[in-house]
């Protein structure tokens, strides 16, 4: 099976990355710098194959300025090849000066993106209070442990299960897009959550991780995109569950057996909610869409720039070169010690 995801977020508290504690948990790391969207895209499909024909899972994980291959990593092997990509490296190489201006014109641009969502989520805030004041949180808090008790019915206490932090989803110059489907395809039971900003979801989420890993059940936390401070996902695939945000900007509908939805503005908003303050909150999505919007434009110029700075690398590569290089990844990823 092939799994989509992100380790890192353009967001609203600035550029986060979970790839430090994701490698942390594997035995066998291998870290590259600056390979080309092209190099790896190639590497990626070459390792799509070898773990096909091995029955091996492997995590392909993207980069979410632009979704090109940032790495690879095989959870049965513990191991992973993870590539820094060029404008990310922060070392200064005195051959690299007119590279290091386009890195430092890069970066300028992404902060002010940064600064742009950042605004956004304040502006997000003033849309959650509103619904924060109509919560019954004994209610959310009730539906939380029992969903828990639900779906870690033989779970048992003793060694905590595995937590790995990553994002399905990222904040690009087209809007936002995630691997929800890919991540979910193969479970059997998916909980699609629904509710509205400060209704608890990311609350909810955290107490069933919680209690998830400490009855020792592995567990996948997906973090927000916009704000990695909140959960969007989480998946417990020896359990075959899912449950995951699935109000808008990725939402989703129940298509198939063992699909069913998790309505928290119904069971803990005070009724009629959306339509008392329903002025208020269009004045604030209205802000809040400009905003994100800005964001997402300032991150479409720091792409150009980032593109162009790996077409460049592309083309100073030697084609044999890199075909070796390449052999040489795959072969110690798919190293046979590894097993």
């Amino acid at each position: 099976m092939v799994y989509h995801y992100y380790l890192s977020a353009n967001s609203s508290r600035g550029y986060i990355d979970f790839t430090a504690g994701r490698a942390a948990g594997l035995q066998h790391v291998q870290r590259t710098v600056g390979y080309p969207s092209a190099v790896m895209r190639d590497l990626s499909g070459a390792a799509i194959e070898l773990a096909r024909e091995q029955g091996l899972r492997l995590d392909i994980v993207h980069q979410p300025l632009d979704g090109s291959v940032t790495g690879m990593i095989l959870p049965e092997r513990s191991a992973a090849v993870l590539n820094t990509p060029y404008w990310l490296d922060r070392s200064r190489h005195v051959d690299n000066l007119l590279e290091d201006e386009a890195r430092d014109e890069a970066r300028a641009l992404l902060q002010k993106a940064y600064d742009a969502y950042a605004a956004a989520l304040k502006i997000h805030d003033e849309w959650e209070k509103i619904y924060i004041s109509q919560m019954d949180f004994k209610v959310l808090n009730e539906m939380a442990e029992a969903f828990a008790k639900k779906v870690l019915a033989d779970g048992k206490a003793g060694k905590p299960g595995k937590r790995t932090d990553a994002v399905f989803g990222a904040s690009t110059p087209e809007g936002p897009v995630d691997y929800i489907a890919n991540l979910t395809m193969d479970l059997p039971q998916r909980y699609f959550m629904k509710g509205r900003p400060g209704t608890g979801k990311s609350t909810f989420l955290k107490k069933v991780a919680d209690a998830a890993v400490q009855a020792g059940v592995d567990t996948e936390v997906y973090h927000c995109a916009f704000d990695p401070e909140s959960l969007d996902m989480l998946v417990m695939r020896a359990k075959g569950v899912c449950i995951f945000d699935s109000t808008a900007p990725h939402e989703y509908f129940p298509t198939r057996s063992g699909d069913e939805i998790v309505d928290i503005y119904t069971a803990a908003v005070r009724p009629g909610t959306d339509e008392r303050y329903a002025a208020q909150i269009g004045v604030t999505a209205k802000q809040y869409k400009a905003q994100t919007a800005e964001g997402a434009k300032l991150l479409g110029e720091a792409r150009a720039i980032t593109d162009d700075m790996d077409q460049r690398l592309r083309e100073c590569l030697d084609s044999s070169r890199t075909a070796l290089a390449m052999e040489q990844i795959l072969n110690t990823l798919f190293a046979p010690e590894h097993e």
